[in-house]
């Protein structure tokens, strides 16, 4: 993908039908039904400031449709969206014409390596059972009193934490992109759609449950927007600043439900 490439719709109907497809060819001519695992797109571009330019940004179509691989078991999604080429983990990093972030693929292989390693070993069954291999999954969500509920599955999500992404900046010695700043900006990765289907606000996030019923309490950010809300969308930009974490240190991948 270029520096400017944007996946339209058109692409992502056809890269979630392809994938599991190729998986399954592959299978064939080989004879052997290994585990297939893909690397979901990592942060890249700019920085997607408020609902709407998340709304028209392409890349979450394409992380989107990477979740087909799944059709095609076994199988399993690695979610690097929490590394960057613009983060602590790539100190020597240098601009480049491919905006402020660097190229698509991050540096940072070591990381991306070991939550592979992880997926596949639970996958193969080496790893005790219980251990964790993916990131914290999302259940459904619920409404009540303007207020939303998420729940997430309970055994990707042990340790559940909001945990700022390797791009954000540190203001006063401190990382404050899991919460709201006192200039109004929001780096919140969670949305709430509007009832007319397509418009999506910034939602506050806490986490509530533990370890045995976690789940996610969203509010709008904004007091006045008080509902009803039809869907949930997590992480829908080119670049979030803060990512759902489990015990494991594995973000939980992009996603849009319904409510």
């Amino acid at each position: 993908m270029g520096c400017n490439a944007q996946p339209s719709g058109y692409t992502h109907g056809y890269y979630s039908r392809l994938l599991p497809q190729l998986v399954r060819t592959w299978r064939e001519l080989f004879g052997v039904r290994f585990a297939a695992l893909v690397v979901q797109l990592a942060a890249y571009g700019s920085t997607d400031a408020t609902p709407a330019q998340r709304s028209s940004d392409g890349l979450p179509l394409l992380r989107e449709a990477q979740r087909s691989v799944y059709e095609a078991p076994p199988s399993g999604l690695v979610h690097p969206i929490d590394t960057a080429d613009n983060g602590l983990n790539v100190p020597l990093w240098t601009p480049t014409t491919c905006g402020e972030h660097g190229g698509i693929h991050p540096r940072n292989k070591t990381e991306v390596g070991r939550r592979l390693a992880l997926r596949l070993a639970v996958i193969e069954g080496v790893l005790p059972a219980g251990a964790i291999g993916e990131g914290p999954r999302p259940g459904s969500a619920s409404q009540s009193g303007g207020v939303v509920t998420l729940a997430l599955d309970a055994a990707t999500s042990p340790g559940v934490a909001l945990v700022p992404t390797a791009d954000c900046e540190t203001i006063g010695n401190v990382k404050q992109c899991c919460q709201s700043a006192a200039s109004g900006a929001v780096s919140y990765p969670f949305e709430l759609r509007l009832a007319d289907n397509s418009t999506y606000i910034v939602a506050s996030a806490a986490l509530q449950g533990g370890d045995a019923a976690p789940a996610v309490t969203l509010a709008p950010v904004d007091a006045t927007q008080k509902g009803p809300f039809t869907g949930v969308r997590y992480a829908w930009q080119g670049v979030p600043l803060c990512s759902v974490t489990n015990a494991g240190s594995l973000p939980m991948g992009p996603f849009v439900i319904n409510i």
